[in-house]
């Protein structure tokens, strides 16, 4: 049997306390944006747009219907945000994952970027760098100066 250093138990226990904390952030960001969400759907809001602000009946007391359709996940920006949010789900994640695995092989040169025949002109204009200097080996007259 093994027994664990002190350090290692208080890393461990620290990495707890910080998964912990995050549960509850996360909540808190959850339970923020339900209510406004739902305080929010009468008039509108930044998802869904402000069109319904000019067509209220009565702003001042309008509030969402009890009976008025529950805020769907994805609607739910903010806490979806998070990949260990309870509202991301294991497919989400998976293609989250998939994409990253992606890039990192594009990064890498071992696969083409989607769009290679598009030249990035921030970095290159016909063989000149941003600097206005050429990227290609000057050639020297062989006299020195």
């Amino acid at each position: 049997m093994r027994v664990e250093s002190s350090t290692l138990k208080e890393i461990k226990k620290a990495r707890e306390e910080l998964k912990e904390s995050l549960s509850q952030i996360e909540q808190k960001i959850y339970d923020f944006e339900s209510d406004y969400l739902n305080e929010t759907a009468t008039f509108g809001n930044i998802l869904k747009g402000w069109d319904g602000y000019n067509t209220a009946i009565n702003k001042k007391n309008a509030r969402r219907a009890d009976n008025a359709e529950p805020v769907k996940d994805q609607d739910r920006w903010f806490s979806r945000s998070s990949l260990s949010s309870p509202v991301v789900s294991l497919e989400q994640m998976q293609h989250l994952h998939t994409q990253m695995a992606m890039d990192n092989t594009q990064i890498n040169g071992l696969m083409p970027p989607q769009h290679a025949n598009v030249q990035d002109d921030a970095f290159t204009d016909e063989g000149r760098s941003v600097a206005g200097q050429s990227s290609k080996p000057r050639k020297t007259s062989g006299k020195k100066h």
